[in-house]
């Protein structure tokens, strides 16, 4: 795990030194254990590195081949390296290391330059950035769910990326230029969406793809894997699938767990953190978990967090929140990169903070949602009343017809809801605001810079890209290429890798990925409850009182907190005033924010937004 950086120079303008030098230094807190460099001609490869397998020298980055044609920096960790590295110390290939990253570069010449036969041979999570001597090539790759992060600019001088936004900006390769279509999606969403940034020059490499640049350009982006989108599986039952899940997810936790570090857990009162550190814990003796607690109030998991740690001989910490929600906002999102709203990510730095001190490594439970079905919005659309017995066509016929006879705005309504794509109808269940403009916080002056319908059709493209008849796994399928990658991913990446440490998410791995979205997901959700077989595992190894619980996850009482206690609603204040000096920010729409927490009425996800979005603003 680490922070990669670089750039391919064109036409020889570029200062290589001063840029290496910038790259590295505004990378350190992704890779606080060390830092190299390659430099010739065209490429500057940097590597921020975190040790975790191979501590020694010999696992410093960037690494080489034999003789020196292959150089790779990476960022990750590939978990059946051991397997992949005894083949080719069979077939002849000579290692430098112990480092699970020079794989990578012996396999690709193994296979003679086959990029994609290199990526599809590869477990783990990864970015990495190969640039092939010999024929004066670079070659950026992303791992398939995109665990990892990796971002890139290019223009006709040169080309340029690195594991975060903000090197690219701060270290002048480009320009900082604000995505105005992508702040406001960030005001419907609570972040900024994949492929966009906050800025217009800077893209994200999307998950399952790899890009080639050499001297005649950068290449569009390939796709070397994609989810699967037929159900191939034969289940016949939720006992067969929860079986089929047990023996996967127990070896997937086991392949997590390698490190020459200390490893733990991050658990909740949820089904999916307590099911990763059963499992880890199995391999593990004593392995330590980390919770949050508010004590005290309806959102404190704690007690239950600590009653499973009990029951899996887990060493236990927690960090309690009693005021001050906002404490030291500062230095947890001192390195986001881009403007993020969602208040869980607090929780989660503070609870990286505290583990810090014990391991290096921890696995979370992130993923099985967007999986099994675990949200409430993972359900079918419910039925037209009354004439839902009728074919489609024949319903539009009635209400159109009704309303021409009536004029009732209902049967237009209705008339209207009928012929909404689907996927119009699934994001108002992500709570997405794509109606006007005038619905945000940015000034009316914007409107015209300003595509408010951008990711309402991406998310519509992805979702007709899934062909199988079974609506709930095409939500689950939007869900994993949209807002588990955008929001997920996002905040367990820069909320574990600021505190020195490295997230892992075995419920992503790729192996597990293939089976769930395989199968039928009447067999994942029932009308009550999703992640039946997850739910079915947890009873059977941690008790029915867990296995049955509702929907959990690191929640906070930020709007009880918001409207009495002092210093949260004070910090809050101060930052809706910060805001208002910004002249893309409606002042007019912020006042009237003020005036709805003074009455109490207000959302408090949108508050956490705007003093996030002020943090954002004062560091850049």
């Amino acid at each position: 795990m680490c922070g990669i950086s670089g750039f391919y120079n064109f036409s020889k303008k570029l200062d290589v030194v001063k840029s290496t030098s910038l790259l590295r230094s505004l990378l350190d807190h992704r890779g606080p254990d060390g830092h190299s460099t390659y430099l010739d001609d065209s490429v500057g490869l940097v590597h921020n590195r975190l040790s975790i397998i191979d501590l020694s020298e010999n696992g410093t980055q960037p690494l080489f081949n034999e003789d020196g044609t292959l150089i790779l920096i990476c960022n990750g960790e590939i978990y059946n390296f051991l397997e992949i590295r005894k083949r080719l110390v069979g077939l002849g290939h000579q290692f430098s290391s112990h480092s699970d990253c020079e794989v990578i570069l012996h396999l690709y010449e193994e296979k003679k330059g086959d990029i994609e036969s290199t990526l599809n041979s590869l477990v783990g999570m990864f970015a990495f950035a190969l640039y092939d001597k010999s024929v004066n090539k670079l070659i950026l790759a992303r791992d398939r769910m995109g665990i990892k992060p990796l971002y890139y600019s290019a223009s006709n001088s040169f080309f340029s990326f690195a594991s975060e936004v903000n090197p690219l900006v701060k270290s002048d390769l480009v320009s900082d230029q604000i995505d105005y279509s992508s702040l406001f999606e960030y005001f419907n969403l609570g972040y900024v969406p994949e492929p966009n940034t906050i800025y217009e020059s800077i893209k994200s490499l999307s998950p399952g793809n790899y890009l080639q640049i050499d001297q005649h350009g950068v290449s569009k982006e390939w796709r070397y894997w994609d989810l699967p989108k037929k159900l191939n599986y034969n289940f016949k039952s939720v006992d067969e699938v929860t079986e089929s899940i047990d023996d996967l997810l127990n070896r997937v936790v086991k392949d997590h767990l390698i490190a020459d570090v200390s490893v733990g857990s991050f658990l909740s009162a949820g089904i999916d953190s307590s099911l990763i550190s059963y499992y880890a814990a199995n391999s593990h003796q004593n392995i330590p978990t980390f919770s949050a607690g508010f004590e005290g109030e309806p959102e404190d998991e704690s007690i239950i967090a600590e009653r499973t740690a009990g029951k899996i001989n887990s060493e236990f910490h927690k960090f309690n929140l009693a005021s001050d929600f906002f404490d030291g906002l500062d230095i947890h999102f001192k390195y986001l990169d881009q403007p993020f709203g969602i208040s869980s990510a607090l929780s989660l730095s503070r609870i990286s903070n505290m583990a810090k001190s014990h391991v290096k490594v921890v696995l979370s439970g992130d993923g099985a949602d967007e999986l099994f079905a675990g949200y409430a919005r993972h359900s079918h659309f419910p039925p037209t009343p009354y004439v839902n017995f009728l074919p489609l066509e024949v319903q539009k016929f009635f209400f159109k017809m009704g309303y021409k006879l009536t004029a009732k705005e209902s049967l237009n309504q209705a008339f209207e809801e009928l012929g909404r794509p689907s996927h119009f109808k699934y994001s108002d269940r992500l709570n997405l605001n794509y109606g006007p403009f005038q619905s945000s916080f940015l000034d009316a002056s914007l409107e015209k810079k300003i595509d408010p319908f951008r990711y309402i059709n991406r998310m519509g493209s992805i979702w007709n890209e899934y062909d199988n008849e079974d609506l709930i796994n095409k939500m689950l399928f939007v869900d994993l290429k949209t807002s588990l990658v955008d929001e997920m991913l996002f905040k367990v990446d820069r909320m574990t890798m600021h505190q020195g440490i490295e997230g892992r998410v075995p419920f992503l791995d790729h192996r597990l990925v293939e089976l769930a979205m395989e199968i039928p997901s009447k067999f994942k959700r029932s009308d009550l409850n999703g992640k039946l077989p997850l739910r079915k595992l947890v009873t059977k190894y941690l008790g029915a009182d867990l296995g049955e619980r509702g929907k959990t996850g690191f929640n906070a009482p930020l709007k009880k907190m918001i409207s009495q206690d002092d210093k949260t609603n004070i910090r809050l204040g101060q930052e809706i005033e910060f805001l208002k000096s910004l002249d893309f920010m409606n002042s007019e729409k912020l006042i009237a924010f003020q005036t709805a927490i003074k009455k109490g009425d207000f959302n408090a996800s949108q508050a956490f937004g705007l003093v996030s979005l002020a943090n954002y603003f004062k560091k850049n």
